[in-house]
């Protein structure tokens, strides 16, 4: 499973991972600064590979899009969105992740 909020920079993700892997690749859109999008996005992963074992947060504007701002021009407004997005972002999807995570965990024998 592969999430962003791009629908077509997803699906074209998705398709070029599964071309080179020969695995499933599912794609969800999801916008972590919205809990029902985030909910969304886990319960997704549940039906669509039946279960969750790993999360790895990487939720950010991509950086190379454009130059970061300049102290002058980091407003409020900005700094709280980047928050938003990048640490409440990550919290909100460990939290709805993580029952799925410890469930999932009784399915692996890590003491073989």
């Amino acid at each position: 499973m592969i999430a962003a909020r791009g629908a077509e920079a997803l699906e074209a993700a998705a398709a070029s991972l599964a071309a080179e892997t020969g695995r499933k690749i599912v794609g969800l859109t999801v916008d972590t600064h919205d809990d029902a999008s985030v909910k969304a996005l886990i319960a997704g992963t549940v039906v669509a590979l039946g279960g969750l074992d790993i999360l790895v947060n990487a939720a950010a504007m991509p950086g190379g899009q454009a130059p970061p701002p300049k102290l002058a021009e980091v407003t409020s407004q900005l700094f709280w969105d980047d928050v938003d997005v990048k640490v409440l972002g990550y919290l909100r999807t460990a939290r709805e992740a993580a029952p799925h995570m410890v469930a999932s965990a009784g399915r692996w024998d890590c003491h073989r």
